[in-house]
């Protein structure tokens, strides 16, 4: 599996993605994108909570089972929400992408065609901040293709801006008041 990943985890800038800001833009950018309704590190902590739904009742607290779940619902808190979509791609198979608050990425199973990474590049670039990382499908070699610097100290948090200024401390990304 290829990617384009436009990562703030630990970048230089202090800032997080706003998922939700992220989400509107990819709607305006990509009016096809099939949007996949609601915050997917919730849906993983529901979808493990049905899996091991009788090894949480027989498991005394603190068992395998709940730490699984308690440690899915720390990263749900931690770093999300998280919402996915869907980009159909003619010819070829769809491209999946997520916004997070650590990153925005697009997933693919075939090498793009140079247009369709061209415009992938652009909206990540459009977002202003993190870094952009690239591998090809098949192989595990990650490049850095370009490194965002973000906004100056006056302009965070700025009226429509797809990140904010955010600090991670120990219960997980604070969002810094303007």
């Amino acid at each position: 599996m290829g990617f384009l990943n436009l990562t703030v985890y630990n970048h230089s800038s202090g800032l997080a993605f706003d998922p939700d800001k992220v989400i509107e833009r990819v709607k305006e950018s990509f009016p096809e994108a099939e949007l996949i309704p609601g915050d997917q590190s919730q849906a993983e902590v529901q979808r493990a909570e049905a899996f091991l739904a009788d090894k949480l009742q027989s498991e005394p607290l603190g068992g395998p089972a709940s730490k699984i779940v308690a440690s899915l619902k720390r990263k749900a808190d931690v770093n999300g929400p998280s919402y996915a979509f869907r980009l159909p791609i003619h010819p070829g198979p769809a491209i999946d992408g997520l916004a997070r608050i650590v990153g925005v990425q697009f997933l693919f199973p075939e090498p793009l065609l140079p247009e369709v990474r061209d415009r992938l590049v652009q909206f990540l670039t459009s977002l202003g901040v993190g870094r952009l990382e690239e591998a090809e499908p098949g192989t595990m070699d990650v490049k850095v293709v370009a490194d965002f610097p973000g906004p100056c100290s006056w302009s965070r948090n700025a009226p429509g801006a797809a990140w904010k200024a955010a600090v991670i401390g120990p219960n997980g990304w604070t969002a810094e008041t303007p």
